[in-house]
């Protein structure tokens, strides 16, 4: 793995489920204003209060690998079904999507990291659990948190 901040503002996502893990991760990348689409048979009443709000489109269905297409940038893939979320992942693949698998780490191109956000100066500090180790993100950042919180940071 190797971290990346990606800007997402205007590129289309697509989210195969729409359970609390999706309305989560969806929250969050909302702040950046991508165009992001839910498919899914159900989906959170937090999502659909986003689609009401226009900021997320939702097709009330089961996801399709027909409905893998190149104009989605990125792919997070959550059915409840692990052979479907198979397919869909090989057909995002195939398109040359990277693939977030919540339940399935061995279909995931990438991890979604913990985020510390400093708005204010436009800052953000993110912690991903690491493949060689077993460092729990969360409590780290809570440390980290609690290390900084009273420091006057400089630029070096």
């Amino acid at each position: 793995m190797f971290p990346v901040v990606y800007k997402i503002s205007g590129k289309e996502i697509l989210f195969a489920g729409g359970d609390q893990v999706h309305e989560r991760i969806a929250s969050e990348l909302l702040t950046e204003d991508p165009i992001v689409t839910v498919i899914a048979p159900s989906v959170t009443d937090n999502l659909r209060t986003f689609s009401r709000f226009g900021r997320v489109n939702i097709m009330e269905r089961w996801a399709e690998a027909s409905d893998i297409e190149r104009k989605y940038k990125l792919a997070f893939i959550n059915t409840g079904d692990p052979e479907l979320d198979e397919e869909l992942a090989d057909a995002a693949g195939n398109a040359g999507i990277p693939v977030y698998c919540h339940r399935n780490e061995k279909l995931s191109d990438f991890e979604i990291p913990r985020v510390l956000r400093d708005r204010k100066n436009g800052m953000m500090l993110s912690v991903c659990p690491s493949v060689h180790g077993d460092i729990d993100p969360d409590a780290f950042l809570e440390r980290v948190g609690e290390f900084v919180k009273d420091m006057e940071l400089e630029e070096s």
